[in-house]
């Protein structure tokens, strides 16, 4: 579970928003553990819903702690179970829907309107690194930079040797090594920056075609240039804060726990509170107004 931070304006909300469930008169918002759940999709006709488990580990003394109190050390750790029943027949290969609630509902048909409003003043969208490099599977990265979407960043897969048939530092001082795999090499901890500097053509051993590249891989205290790269180990990645899930007003919003299940208790916490601050706000008004009478 998170606590939602209300009462301050967010730099933006996360895509897991998207995933959790929440109450509109609650700031909790639940992330389910089970990996299926977060395909269902919601439907105004749906065919299943969410109800409270029975199962005996499901912490259902937890409904009586404020929100708090759940975040303790002692809580923290999973406590809580739901399950999705069908409320019909469901035929075999059937897609399995709930209906995701009224807020959440009016907050998609706002959104979807204004995006569809829009859409004559929004810029085109930018490539993805995904797409870039598909763009490339049969064809050689440029060595210009400049090319690049400004949005993309280019990584290369390294693992690395001394070279046998030549010194392994070259007249600069720096090092010179030969790209390796060694079944490792591919994985994400040996993803590094790096820019391409020279490129060969070669060929797979089916007869494609193919190339390496000699890179230029600066680490945090000395600079390596690798040769005999191939294209397999370079790849283009989205830079941070650029991916999909970062774009600018995306859609956000809880999957919305039904209001007859939502325990009535210290979970609802945010009914009301607004008008509790209207009234807070008056009181310190007039506490000032008095000190200044009080002055003159």
């Amino acid at each position: 579970y998170f606590v939602r931070k209300s009462g301050s304006e967010p730099n933006g909300v996360q895509l897991l928003a998207n995933y959790c469930l929440g109450h509109p008169d609650s700031d909790l918002l639940f992330l389910p553990a089970g990996s299926i759940t977060s395909f269902i999709n919601h439907s105004p006709d749906p065919n299943a819903k969410l109800v409270w488990s029975d199962h005996p580990n499901n912490h259902k003394h937890w409904f009586d702690l404020p929100p708090p109190l759940l975040q303790e050390d002692g809580n923290r750790h999973l406590g809580l179970m739901m399950e999705v029943v069908a409320i019909k027949d469901i035929q075999e290969g059937e897609e399995i829907t709930i209906d995701y609630g009224p807020e959440w509902a009016e907050a998609w048909n706002e959104y979807v309107a204004e995006w569809e409003s829009s859409t004559q003043s929004r810029s085109a969208w930018p490539v993805r690194s995904l797409e870039y490099n598909n763009m490339f599977a049969d064809k050689p990265y440029p060595l210009d930079p400049t090319e690049y979407p400004e949005n993309l960043m280019i990584k290369c897969f390294l693992l690395v040797k001394k070279p046998t048939n030549e010194p392994p530092i070259n007249e600069a001082g720096e090092k010179v090594r030969h790209w390796t795999d060694t079944g490792k090499t591919m994985q994400s901890e040996n993803l590094f920056d790096c820019i391409l500097t020279d490129i060969q053509e070669t060929e797979t051993s089916e007869g494609l075609k193919s190339w390496n590249y000699t890179i230029f891989w600066q680490g945090k205290s000395e600079s390596t240039w690798v040769k005999h790269v191939p294209q397999k180990a370079i790849v283009f990645v989205d830079k941070p804060g650029t991916s999909d899930q970062h774009v600018a007003n995306a859609f956000r919003h809880y999957i919305g726990i039904p209001d007859e299940i939502f325990p009535d208790g210290p979970w609802r916490n945010l009914d009301g509170d607004d008008e509790d601050d209207d009234d807070e706000e008056s009181v310190d008004e007039a506490e000032e107004d008095d000190e200044e009478e009080d002055e003159d």
